[in-house]
């Protein structure tokens, strides 16, 4: 079995060790972690961290990668749950969706290397199976495995899965099922008005996940709020809710939406793959993260800015805390995918 370890460095940003010229960071502790590090997911007083372990078997000429989920801060880290494969030369990807401090939902996606030639969002669908494990604290509460791809997205009134078939996906809620022929459901909501639904045909090939429902592609979507109203987005590139606002990245602007009724507030100049949770409102201040800049907007003047991010294209995860904004993001140094680089860019705001 060939190990890799992830050194998970945590640091404490004090703000009596900000100098002029930049942020002092001080190291807290190390922590070490089997499997090749993936994801971090702020959770109660620290993170939940994905990882994922290779193994090879010389009998059966395959190889397995089990994914491991980890609970780290800055005094302890632990294993909150693990996910085998089924099979030889079956990969899975488990990612993670936060409601809030002490309830989430882990969505694990099996495929057969093997049966993913050619690759698409097609063949992927067709042959995945899936896992759907319901978190509360660091407590298994409940799972369900589905023969096909499924995701569950937790909301105060139950999860709502999402079951997708070839050029068809089904809304699965506690109260009511809805089908959307000819597109996926690639995120859902749940707002204060209703479920929000993101829906398109996002194409793996320009996809940072292989799960078409983290998909950063640009694609064609449709923004629902169920029973209430609806918009097109050409070119999509992402949305984050915040509050009453959803902001949406297409090909050439970023909007920002009223939930309540989907009228355009702001049309902004400044487009990028936009990923969940990487907006914040501070006092009457939106800030997020679309592609490689950070856009300031205050909501009362109507006034932005825009402020880029170095050696940073496209953003994985975004985390806000105690005025700082740490973003981890590719950056391509060649035209060539296979040559670019992670990097984590820490902001004060």
């Amino acid at each position: 079995m060939n190990r890799r370890n992830v050194i998970l460095m945590f640091v404490i940003l004090l703000l009596s060790l900000i100098a002029f010229a930049g942020i002092q960071l001080k190291t807290v502790n190390v922590i070490t972690l089997n499997g090749i590090g993936y994801y971090e997911f702020p959770y109660g007083n620290g993170v939940l961290v994905t990882t994922e372990l290779v193994s090879t078997s010389f009998q059966s000429r395959g190889v397995n990668i089990t994914s491991l989920i980890y609970f780290v801060n800055r005094s302890e880290g632990f294993l909150v749950d693990s996910f085998s494969p089924y099979a030889t030369n079956v990969s899975e990807v488990s990612e993670i969706l936060i409601y809030n401090e002490s309830y989430a939902v882990i969505n694990t996606i099996y495929v057969n290397i093997s049966q993913l030639i050619p690759i698409n969002t097609t063949n992927l669908i067709e042959h995945a199976k899936a896992n759907v494990t319901i978190l509360h604290g660091f407590d298994i509460t409940g799972w369900k495995f589905f023969n096909n791809f499924t995701m569950g997205f937790p909301t105060s009134n139950g999860i709502v899965y999402v079951s997708l078939g070839v050029n068809k996906s089904t809304l699965i809620t506690p109260t009511k099922v809805y089908t959307f022929n000819g597109t996926y459901v690639t995120n859902v909501y749940q707002t204060k008005y209703g479920l929000l639904v993101i829906t398109g045909i996002p194409s793996i090939a320009s996809s940072i996940s292989l799960t078409p429902l983290s998909s950063t592609g640009s694609f064609n979507s449709a923004i629902y709020l169920l029973g209430k109203w609806n918009i097109s987005v050409v070119g999509f590139e992402g949305a984050s809710l915040e509050q009453n606002y959803l902001i949406v990245s297409n090909a050439s602007s970023t909007l920002i939406l009223n939930v309540s009724n989907g009228k355009v507030l702001y049309k902004i100049p400044v487009a990028g793959t936009i990923i969940p949770s990487s907006s914040k409102i501070v006092n009457d201040t939106l800030y997020v993260i679309v592609g490689s800049n950070l856009l300031r907007v205050n909501l009362t003047s109507n006034q932005y800015k825009v402020i880029n991010i170095k050696d940073i294209k496209t953003p994985l995860t975004v985390s806000f805390a105690n005025h700082y904004i740490i973003v981890s993001g590719v950056n391509y140094i060649s035209t060539d995918p296979l040559l670019s680089e992670i990097n984590t860019i820490i902001m004060y705001y």
